[in-house]
């Protein structure tokens, strides 16, 4: 017998509402069904299954553009010595860059910002994170505004929490002594496993090479 049968799924926030003519024995489509929602459960819990995103994909391309990614929520170390605005003075591209001024004052005497999605998520959180399997590279455009000033290190990932970044990538050799002018950087991503990346982008920086402050710019994150 011809039956029109109606199932509700609660996926986190989203609801699948499936119907379907069944002409199948209940006890196979039960069986059926019990499988397919098996599934959609695995992937709410395993971030890492999800679909791999399209390149480029933007961490950062301009000011409030639907196209970036992550949120610079991960401040690390001396925060209050951090200052960041979007500066439309001499962006690589587009409209807007990133500017960032560090002025050593904290006991840390170093700071960071991470790219984090969701925000401040340092791998406790089940939720977000980006499946980015397929990247080849992560690049970035950066520069100091005299020239000469010191980034400890930019990377990726690197959060080795349970539901933290499947990988994590530095760019080499390290330091970074950035120019006056835009240069861009590359991090090789050939061979990683990026299922699962919740930490986008991260700098570091350091009194010991910056005693008397820093600004730097940087512009164009994303990875292809």
């Amino acid at each position: 017998m011809k039956k029109i049968i109606n199932y509700r799924w609660e996926i986190g926030a989203a609801t699948l509402l499936l119907s379907a003519i069944c002409y199948l024995p209940a006890v196979f489509l039960a069986g059926l069904l019990s499988a397919v929602f098996t599934g959609c459960a695995a992937l709410q819990n395993n971030p890492s299954a999800a679909k791999s995103e399209t390149f480029p994909f933007y961490v950062y391309k301009d000011e409030g553009l639907m196209e970036n990614h992550y949120c610079p929520s991960g401040w690390m170390g001396d925060v209050n010595d951090i200052k960041m605005i979007d500066d439309k003075t001499n962006p690589h591209s587009g409209e807007t860059c990133l500017k960032f001024s560090y002025l050593a004052q904290g006991p840390e005497e170093w700071a960071g910002v991470n790219w984090q999605d969701p925000p401040e998520n340092w791998g406790e959180s089940k939720e977000g994170g980006y499946n980015l399997d397929g990247a080849k590279k992560l690049i970035f455009w950066a520069r100091g505004e005299k020239g000469g000033e010191t980034i400890t290190g930019f990377k990726m990932g690197g959060v080795t929490s349970r539901n933290g970044d499947t990988c994590g990538v530095e760019i080499k050799p390290t330091p970074i002594i950035l120019e006056k002018e835009w240069k861009q950087y590359t991090i090789n991503l050939e061979g990683r496993n990026l299922k699962h990346v919740i930490t986008g982008f991260c700098w570091v920086i350091g009194k010991a090479e910056n005693e008397n402050g820093c600004t730097f710019y940087l512009d164009e994150i994303r990875y292809e």
